[in-house]
């Protein structure tokens, strides 16, 4: 029986520890090793592109990342996850052109059409393009589809509210909080989404009143004063002394006449 494993098995398992480990140099090192290897299989090597672009996107070099996700796409196109990756790239670049992020969603979308992070992604994108139609139905599709998790239902409000459409993120939270009413999280979802509604109707209401201030306050503070009292210092004594006294003696009942 032979236990030998392959170079390039090694330096990518070696490598998705280093980075797991937040080792970027030394796991951009082995990868790049790994990618020098002559007849690495087509799967390692866009595994391999796929965790140097985790590495660049990580550090903010979002270019060089979306270049390693196009080359881990190339080799493996179907994993429709590696496309909202190389979206993500375009969304944090400010110099990306969004079309991109959005034509490698849609190849996302036709692969795993119900994922609704992928949805949300769409609709953030649609707005940075100046599509608030696309983004809009994007949104609302990612709705229909009652994600589970409460970051993607976040996603999903902000797009809402950005697109002026609160009465759509209303809804959608009342219909989540009915499906998890026991979830912490939904709640504290639904509180945050009512404050900021409150905040947006005060602002509107008091929009042009001169002097108008905040009419929601934050939570008031105990403050305790730290000044010194002038006076002597007085030790306060509520108890009394006691004698100490044996407890066992008075549980033996004592004869008055004598014995």
């Amino acid at each position: 029986m032979n236990d030998t494993v392959p170079l390039h098995t090694h330096l990518l398992r070696r490598g998705e520890l280093l980075a797991t480990l937040g080792r970027a140099r030394a796991a951009r090192a082995l990868l790049r090793r790994l990618l020098r290897q002559p007849e690495v299989p087509s799967a390692s090597q866009a595994e391999a592109h796929r965790v140097l672009g985790d590495l660049a996107f990580a550090a903010g070099r979002f270019r060089q990342a979306r270049r390693h996700f196009a080359a881990a796409i190339g080799r493996r196109p179907y994993v429709a996850e590696w496309y909202l990756r190389y979206a993500a790239a375009v969304e944090g670049d400010p110099k990306a052109d969004p079309r991109k992020g959005l034509a490698a969603l849609r190849r996302a979308i036709c692969l795993e059409p119900l994922e609704p992070s992928y949805w949300t992604a769409r609709g953030r994108l649609a707005i940075r393009a100046g599509d608030m139609n696309q983004a809009r139905r994007s949104f609302r599709r990612s709705a229909r589809l009652h994600p589970e998790k409460v970051a993607v239902l976040a996603e999903i409000i902000d797009g809402f509210v950005a697109t002026g459409c609160e009465s759509e993120a209303r809804r959608a939270l009342i219909a989540a909080r009915f499906r998890a009413p026991n979830d912490a999280g939904m709640a504290q979802l639904w509180d945050q989404f009512r404050f900021d509604c409150l905040r947006a109707e005060q602002a509107r209401a008091g929009r042009g009143a001169r002097g108008a201030g905040d009419m929601i306050l934050p939570f008031p503070k105990s403050v305790v004063s730290s000044t010194p009292v002038e006076g002597p210092s007085v030790v306060i004594r509520a108890d009394q002394v006691s004698r100490p006294r044996p407890h066992l003696l008075r549980l033996i009942p004592l004869n008055r006449h004598g014995s």
